[in-house]
């Protein structure tokens, strides 16, 4: 599917799939490597239903269980992010912008505009709308049993409606945020709603008729951006994610946002030297940071991140033997960011250091793990020569005081050991204690365009 990757919820809620990786639904702890696509199975299990592309072509694909073969295959246009669920009768149902057409406004220039945005039940010759009910629809999510749904229109109206007829069964109050970038979610039974907007995470309940809040977890400002989406695990959980992490709400329980936001505060973090921090903001599509200033030069900067410090390519001086000449440095780059510790977990040290380790992309070489004084760490060392900017990452995991702070040291491949600041992994998690000195040689480069 296109946009964000979403994560894929267990049958029995207990784990999920979120960009190649398994985590357990309750505890956020990584589990293992995960393969798994974007698709919604019928209440049965025999059935699913995903949206799928293939040489730039959409098509919305019903497939049988556990054959996995067609029984559907309808391709459409679309220009923005789709949605895809059974309804209690069994037929599949897409929310679309459909029909669209595209022109050409030039001769290497598209315009593509649509009719609208709507529900449609997918039928073996194309898409037919459910009903004027289900027209100029911004956001949709249906209950597992395909009875209800809950509509965020166009204009910003949103209501809980039965399905298949449209009839509504409660309305909440018009969104003041954009219904767009307004994700929602029924619970199994559609008794239970949830919506992620730009105030926040929000939980209600449907009583004869009336929607009663539960909950109201406000965005926090540094963390304000886009929501992906929002789901009900099948213990009243609410996960919501965006495209830096996967987020879980449980009844009764609080956020741990401010623990780990007080232990960014402990750090007392200081510029390395020869190093300038990074500036952050919140821009009009979410936190960001510049190393030098916006309208020159910014970055999306996920919420976890804390600090961020670049050392700018120069020369430096070289007293050897031979006369004084100068050399050049190359630029380095230190990421400091701090995450819930249950992320990852081990009944001992080495289990939790291979779980990070497993974690990782690519071929990540584990140079040590050690614990003393309530803490614990772990330093990896990752050689990425993929693509056209190769570079050599050495990266600290620490765990205390009920935070995992993470510091990645980035230079460019090949960059002499000498100008790699490994000081900057101990300076930054606050143990102090001085990175591994082991001898790591660094793959070659590749030579060549890239």
């Amino acid at each position: 599917m296109d946009g964000f990757v979403e994560p894929i919820l267990a049958r029995d809620g207990s784990t999920f799939d979120f960009c190649g990786r398994r985590y357990d639904a309750r505890r956020g702890t990584f589990l293992g490597r995960a393969t798994s696509e974007s698709l919604v199975l019928s209440r049965d299990g025999t059935r699913s239903v995903s949206v799928e592309t293939a040489a730039g072509r959409r098509a919305v694909v019903v497939r049988k269980l556990p054959s996995l073969e067609i029984e559907s295959r309808v391709s459409f246009d679309g220009l923005d992010h789709h949605r895809v669920a059974f309804l209690a009768d069994g037929r599949a149902i897409l929310l679309a912008s459909h029909p669209c057409r595209t022109v050409k406004t030039g001769p290497s220039s598209t315009k593509t505009t649509c009719q609208g945005r709507g529900v449609f039940e997918v039928r073996r010759d194309g898409l037919v709308s459910l009903g004027p009910a289900f027209t100029a629809i911004a956001e949709m999510a249906v209950s597992a049993d395909g009875g209800r749904a809950f509509l965020v229109r166009a204009d910003g109206a949103r209501e809980i409606v039965s399905l298949p007829d449209g009839a509504r069964i409660a309305a909440l109050s018009r969104t003041s945020a954009d219904p767009f970038e307004t994700e929602v979610a029924l619970d199994r039974t559609g008794r239970r709603l949830a919506y992620a907007d730009a105030s926040g995470v929000h939980v209600a309940e449907l009583l004869e008729g009336s929607v009663v809040s539960l909950r109201d977890e406000p965005d926090e400002p540094e963390a304000r951006g886009a929501y992906a989406g929002i789901a009900f695990a099948d213990d009243g959980s609410v996960l919501s994610w965006d495209i830096d992490a996967v987020r879980v709400f449980r009844e009764g329980a609080s956020s741990s946002s401010s623990k780990r936001r007080a232990a960014a505060i402990e750090l007392g973090l200081d510029v390395p030297e020869g190093f300038h921090a990074a500036r952050f903001r919140n821009g009009p599509f979410g936190r960001e940071l510049s190393f030098s200033d916006f309208e020159r030069e910014s970055a999306s900067a996920r919420s976890s991140v804390i600090a961020a410090f670049r050392r700018d390519d120069r020369g430096d001086d070289d007293r050897g033997r031979r006369a004084r000449r100068r050399r050049h440095v190359p630029r380095a780059e230190v990421w400091v960011s701090v995450t819930d510790p249950t992320e990852f977990v081990g009944k001992n040290l080495d289990a939790w250091a291979q779980s990070i380790l497993r974690a990782q992309s690519g071929e990540p070489l584990l140079l040590r793990a050690w614990g003393d004084d309530g803490a614990r760490s772990v330093e990896l060392a990752i050689f990425d020569r993929v693509g056209c900017d190769p570079i050599d990452a050495y990266v600290r995991f620490t765990e205390r005081d009920g935070a995992l702070v993470r510091v990645r040291v980035e230079v460019p491949a090949g960059t002499a050991r000498r100008d790699v600041p490994l000081d900057a992994l101990s300076a930054a998690d606050g143990r102090g204690d001085g990175p591994a000195r082991a001898a790591v040689v660094p793959p070659p480069t590749r030579r060549g365009p890239c």
